[in-house]
């Protein structure tokens, strides 16, 4: 369970980056990755 939130947070913090740039498309980005 560690390692598995541990990765999430990687990839959260990851997309936040893309947030910066476009934050209207990042967002909807970071909820398809996060909605199987």
């Amino acid at each position: 369970m560690k390692k598995s939130g541990f990765r999430l947070g990687i990839y959260v913090f990851k997309d936040a980056e893309v947030i910066d740039y476009t934050a209207p498309y990042g967002v909807f980005s970071v909820a398809r990755r996060l909605d199987p």
